[in-house]
């Protein structure tokens, strides 16, 4: 991950997701982790939809907002981004990897 990357909460929604995504392996994170991300300039939080996880993805969008680069919360229609269709994962790749 250099330019772009998408955080997720899970490996096996990394893996779905492919080269570009990282996890955070559940949805709490340490302000180390806050800084290797907001390190980097593209970034994309795509964590699950139910509202606690949703919650926890503003939350952290909120804490990249004073590092340079762009944030974005993305909310996809799948309940998990590891249960995503094809086409959600090409789309979500291609507005925020290529």
């Amino acid at each position: 991950v250099r330019h772009s990357a998408i955080v997720v909460e899970g490996s096996f929604d990394a893996m779905k997701i492919g080269p570009g995504a990282v996890a955070l392996l559940g949805t709490g994170y340490s302000q180390a982790q806050v800084a290797r991300i907001g390190a980097i300039p593209t970034r994309a939080i795509c964590f699950d939809a139910e509202p606690e996880a949703q919650a926890r993805a503003r939350k952290l969008c909120q804490e990249l907002e004073g590092q340079p680069g762009k944030t974005f919360l993305v909310e996809l229609d799948a309940a998990d981004p590891g249960e995503a269709s094809k086409r959600e994962i090409k789309e979500l790749r291609k507005r925020f990897l290529e």
